[in-house]
């Protein structure tokens, strides 16, 4: 079901979003639940170093979906919920999508948060409810990082999360040195000849296939600016004049 502003001039004066019109909204109910077992929680890092929990849990049908993996949102969850092995917590998923977390129905005895960063063992440190790894060097960061600027241009295929592990690994690590990479780079990494052609076309493409402005400032990944609050700044002041700017200004 979906509600909607009629008059042209109020939809303009709304506008809308880099996902949707802000004249117009879906109105949801509430849909199928599931109730099952927490198994144990993985800890996975972000490109700012947020390190955040994840449940598997015991298969359970929902929505004509089986459900294995549910997100636990913040490591202040997991703490305040008792979320881990052995809880039992009731699910949804979310646009018939994403299972999502409703309820924690019996705590868990056994909670346990990490000390270190999974990825690079650095000591994590609270940042309101996200535990985080300060350490900018953290390969797993490095990887949402470049991710997270090819997803955000959306210019170039191929550089998923696997490929840009990879890359990682052998020590491909920053955007300078990425693009500087060569078709027998990647042939060297061990990827095959027909992929290899088809990733150092993409870093080709994505060099020359121009993007929204907006898109290019979203794709650095810096925290608290993404598509749509780069798409607001830039309405009003230009990309170019953007290293010029004083705190104050912005």
């Amino acid at each position: 079901l979906v509600c909607e502003v009629l008059g042209d001039e109020i939809r303009q004066h709304m506008g809308a979003t880099v996902h949707h019109y802000r004249w117009q909204i879906a109105i949801k109910t509430r849909g199928e639940t599931a109730v099952t077992t927490v198994e144990n929680v993985v800890w996975q890092v972000g490109r700012t170093g947020n390190v955040t929990p994840v449940m598997e849990v015991s298969p359970v049908k929902l929505s004509g979906a089986t459900i294995r993996r549910v997100t636990a949102h913040n490591a202040g969850l997991v703490k305040k919920s008792g979320i881990g092995k052995g809880a039992d917590i009731e699910i949804i998923r979310s646009g018939e999508v994403i299972p999502k977390l409703v309820e924690v129905l019996k705590p868990s005895d056994g909670v346990e948060l990490p000390e270190t960063c999974p990825a690079c063992g650095t000591a994590l440190v609270w940042q309101n409810d996200f535990l985080k790894c300060t350490n900018p060097l953290c390969p797993a960061q490095m990887e949402q990082r470049l991710v997270h600027w090819f997803k955000s241009l959306g210019n170039a295929d191929w550089f998923g999360i696997k490929t840009v592990k990879k890359m990682v690994d052998k020590g491909y690590d920053s955007l300078e040195k990425v693009y500087a990479m060569t078709e027998e780079d990647f042939v060297n990494l061990g990827f095959g000849p027909v992929q290899s052609k088809n990733l150092f076309e993409a870093l080709g493409i994505s060099r020359s296939k121009s993007v929204e402005d907006w898109r290019f400032l979203a794709a650095f990944g810096i925290p608290n600016l993404g598509k749509g609050d780069s798409r607001k700044l830039l309405a009003h002041v230009p990309l170019e004049a953007l290293a010029h700017m004083t705190e104050g200004e912005v």
